[in-house]
């Protein structure tokens, strides 16, 4: 009936995406990608105020990006990290931003990051990279950014 029916696709697409990628933790190899940004950021932002920067991922691997999936488990996304001038990090994302499809190899695939400054410096490092599972693919881009303290409200 449709409850056995729905029962079996929703089995299927825990262990795939909708477009039939497999749903697992990829080797190291196949995380190999470049990233680039299409626009050049601000190189400045107010403390606590969101913005979306847009980010061309390319599949340099031989294995498919698994992206299409209900929930977040096994799927490849961008992530954004923090980092004041000398390296520590301040603040990490590791879910903030999703790819529209699976990505095959040597495909690019447009996708966005959702990026709040954090308040407390006054010159920040973004780094944007992709990510499966909260774990790093090597090699993220990054920029420098002045972050403007957020001005209070009228009183």
């Amino acid at each position: 009936g449709p409850s056995e029916l729905r029962a079996g696709l929703l089995s299927r697409m825990d262990r795939s995406t909708a477009m039939g990628t497999p749903l697992s933790p990829l080797p190291d190899h196949a995380r190999a990608g470049r990233l680039e940004l299409p626009r050049r950021t601000p190189g400045v932002t107010i403390a606590g105020l969101p913005f979306e920067i847009e980010v061309i991922a390319e599949n340099r691997s031989t294995s498919v990006w698994p992206v299409m999936a209900p929930g977040p488990a096994h799927v490849v996304m961008l992530g954004t990290r923090w980092r004041t001038p000398d390296g520590a990090p301040v603040a990490e994302d590791p879910t903030a931003g999703t790819l529209p499809f699976d990505v095959a190899p040597g495909e690019q695939a447009r996708g966005r990051v959702g990026v709040v400054a954090p308040s407390g410096h006054d010159r920040l490092v973004l780094e944007i990279g992709l990510t499966q599972d909260g774990s790093w693919f090597p090699d993220p881009i990054q920029a420098t950014l002045k972050v403007k303290p957020r001005a209070a409200g009228p009183r």
